[in-house]
Formats: structure tokens, sequence, C-alpha cells
């Protein structure tokens, strides 16, 4: 469900205009994963066969964990709606993991995305020229030879 959540927010140019993903994040993620206890998000949902223990998976492997995952759309989420609510979600489930991945950070790298993500989220810079001659074009070639 969270790589879903991360596939629709990566397919979506305009996320606000797609509630839908807001409503899918609130009414299923949360509500079946979400362990309030520790800050994080369980890895089988609480609609599964009952286990003698409830797995989190926060390590990243060769795929990001569901955790890291969520972390960093939670901070989408967060910047694409102003809702304060992502936000602290995200930072609880990052504050949570903070000393596992202090010790090893390596073994964190999705989960550390996110984190940057959240501190320094990206900016957008909209140049706009008039007509056909290419007032801009000095402008943005050196932007084009760093951020293209």
């Amino acid at each position: 469900m969270r790589f879903l959540s991360g596939a629709c927010l990566n397919f979506t140019a305009q996320p606000l205009k797609r509630p839908i993903w807001k409503r899918l994040w609130r009414s299923r993620i949360r509500d079946l994963f979400w362990d309030a206890d520790s800050g994080s998000f369980f890895f089988t949902g609480n609609d599964a066969e009952a286990l003698i223990n409830r797995p989190k998976e926060i390590y990243d492997g060769a795929m990001p964990s569901g955790n890291s995952v969520a972390a960093y759309i939670l901070s989408r989420l967060a910047l694409y709606t102003g809702n304060q609510r992502y936000r602290d979600l995200s930072w609880n489930q990052m504050r949570s993991f903070a000393g596992k991945v202090s010790e090893h950070p390596a073994g964190y790298t999705f989960l550390l995305t996110a984190w940057q993500f959240a501190l320094w989220p990206p900016r957008q810079i909209i140049v706009v020229a008039g007509g056909k001659n290419n007032e801009a074009k000095e402008f943005l070639d050196p932007l084009k030879k760093n951020f293209a």
C-alpha cells in the first residue's frame, strides 16, 4: 500500500488536483499499519492474520523499507497539501528510528532521503520571458548545466 501511494504520487504531476491520494492515505494506510505507540508503521495490517510478533520493516536493502517509503510520501504530501498532520506523522516516524539510523546510516539510505526531503524541500523557479527573443536564455543556460 505504501509503495502504491508512492507510485501514485510519482505518476501525477499535480497531486493537489488528485484528492484521491489523500483519501487513500488517510483511509487505508494509516488505519491499517500505523503504530501510535512507536510512531512508525507495521509491516502487516491490523486486518491480517494475528502474529506472535507484528514486525516492522525499517532496514533499506535493495528495496527501501515500507517505513522509509511512508516517511518520504508523508513529507511529499505535507509539501503538496500544506497539511501539518502529514509533516507531524513523517517527523514522528523519522524520530522513532533516529537512534538506529545514527548507529548505521548506510542501512537506511531511503529513510535519509526522506529526512533530506523533509529538511530541505525542493524549490521551484519560474522564469517568464516574452516574445521570440531569448531574454531568459542567458539566465537558464547555467541552470541547465547543473539542474536539467
